[in-house]
């Protein structure tokens, strides 16, 4: 004997209960005229993505350039700038703390190094803090010309990661003292770091048509 399933009536449907599960001859003659072939290969389906790409909006990325081209904005805003006191002072400030925890602990067993997103995020947030200050007058107005933009956080991050490493002539003053019982003097120190610093940046200012232009 057929149960009646638990939340429906006989009022949801107005098929008769006599006509449930019985095909008609009609139905029979449909399908028999109309076979439905099923195809009984084994192979996996292949991934198209030239089928997947249903609305046609954008290609899909197969490269690093793609990826390049579409996640960063390639168009200048000439209405930007990156020469504001702002952007040069936590970029210095930031080039001055990188590089003087990098040569503390150059030297020391635990090494500790400045990351390069570090130094972006804090970066960021400073330049953000700063642009947060009232210009109501000409001394705020000049540390806070206009809201921070990416320019600004470029310059901050180009300055700060060049000098977020350890100077390796100090290796030479250090060799000095210890090897050689050398003593040089301070300003002989600083114009022999500061001169071979120069000199690498140099190299590659010279070699900068080279491995920076062209840039395609």
């Amino acid at each position: 004997m057929a149960t009646q399933r638990p939340g429906f009536a006989r009022a949801d449907t107005d098929i008769p209960s006599s006509d449930v599960g019985h095909a008609t001859s009609n139905d029979i003659e449909k399908e028999s005229a109309n076979p439905e072939i099923t195809s009984m290969s084994s192979d996996p389906p292949v991934f198209d993505a030239a089928r997947e790409d249903h609305f046609g909006e954008a290609e899909v990325i197969s490269d690093a350039k793609g990826v390049l081209t579409h996640v960063i904005h390639v168009d200048d805003d000439p209405s930007l700038s990156p020469w504001t006191f702002r952007a040069m002072f936590l970029g210095i400030g930031l080039a001055i703390f990188a590089s003087v925890i990098q040569e503390i602990y150059y030297f020391k067993p635990q090494a500790i190094y400045v990351s390069l997103v570090f130094i972006t995020v804090i970066g960021y947030a400073l330049g953000e803090l700063m642009a947060l200050l009232p210009r109501t007058n000409a001394v705020f107005r000049f540390l806070n010309p206009f809201p921070f933009n990416s320019k600004e956080h470029a310059f901050i991050l180009i300055m700060a990661s060049a000098a977020a490493t350890n100077a390796v002539s100090t290796e030479i003053l250090a060799a000095q003292r210890l090897y050689y019982d050398m003593d040089p003097s301070a300003g002989a120190a600083i114009f022999l770091v500061i001169s071979s610093q120069l000199l690498g940046f140099g190299i590659a200012g010279l070699l900068r048509s080279i491995l920076v232009q062209p840039t395609r």
